[in-house]
């Protein structure tokens, strides 16, 4: 028998145990409220008549029974937990593959929505960045143009000597960037939300894409404990055989085999190392 068809044969026996506790749960369910009607039945009649003896101590083994039924219900519970605890475990060795292919396709997706967001993020923060240029050129019109004004003003009522635009004019010069100005002062906040949200969406398509990374690298060591779970079994059952052939030559059991080395050496932690290391990266590329 393959690993692959003890994987399917240890799911199909945790699916039974989930139908099996599933079917024990809604019994001890039942069983419980039978027990709740009941001590509710008992309760009422020994509120009625306190001096009834049966009915107190038919009381007294209802409340007994519901305790039990309760808990029943609550071990219940915690079996039918364990055993669909189980099967999710084995399904996620089984699907391997169908989640690997579908975590790629999320990645593309995620992939791609997240470029969008990220030129939409650019192309906002653009804008505001040639807002501000506008503004602070335009203020430094208006700053122009209000030292234009003062000086005017100052020599029409004599306390400057040199020669000056009439004040008619300084405000006309003064005018424009000033309208300018309150214009872009206006439209910045405007800009300003639509920057942050942007960036918003391109932090949300971001985390998307995270999230198919880790769904590519979830689904591969999904495939790669299956794959060593079929390769241990087969290890074992060839160093069970070694063992048997050494022992019927007569030479004892022959050598001990140990998966990891004791003391791996450096190059060895190395190459391993660059293995994780190069399964991320096909992760963030979306493979």
């Amino acid at each position: 028998m393959t690993q692959q068809t003890t994987l399917q044969a240890r799911h199909a026996a945790a699916a039974a145990r989930v139908k099996a506790a599933t079917e024990t749960l809604t019994s001890r369910e039942q069983g419980a409220t039978r027990a709740e009607a009941e001590f509710a039945r008992l309760t009422a009649a020994v509120e009625a008549d306190p001096k009834d003896m049966p009915a107190n101590f038919a009381h007294g083994q209802a409340q007994g029974n519901l305790s039990r039924a309760k808990s029943q219900v609550t071990q219940a519970q915690g079996e039918l937990a364990a055993a669909r605890r189980e099967l999710a475990e084995l399904d996620r060795l089984l699907t391997g593959d169908a989640a690997l292919e579908k975590a790629r396709q999320n990645w593309r997706g995620a992939s791609t929505a997240q470029v969008e967001a990220t030129k939409a993020a650019q192309a906002a923060r653009g804008e505001l960045a040639r807002l501000d240029t506008d503004l602070r050129e335009a203020e430094a019109k208006v700053e122009e143009a209000q030292s234009a004004q003062r000086t005017s003003i100052l020599a029409a009522m004599g306390y400057r000597k040199e020669p000056a635009a009439k004040v008619a004019d300084a405000e006309g010069l003064l005018l424009g960037p000033a309208a300018t100005v309150d214009a872009l002062r206006t439209a910045r906040p405007e800009l300003e939300a639509k920057v942050a949200d942007a960036e918003a969406a391109l932090v949300s398509r971001d985390k998307e894409t995270q999230r198919a990374v880790q769904g590519i690298v979830n689904a591969k060591a999904a495939i790669a404990e299956a794959a060593a779970l079929q390769a241990l079994e087969q290890c074992r059952a060839a160093v069970q055989s070694y063992h048997a052939a050494t022992a019927a030559a007569g030479r004892g059991y022959g050598e001990r085999f140990s998966l990891y080395e004791l003391h791996p050496s450096v190059t060895a932690a190395d190459a391993f190392e660059r293995q994780v290391e190069r399964l991320k990266a096909s992760a963030f590329a979306g493979e």
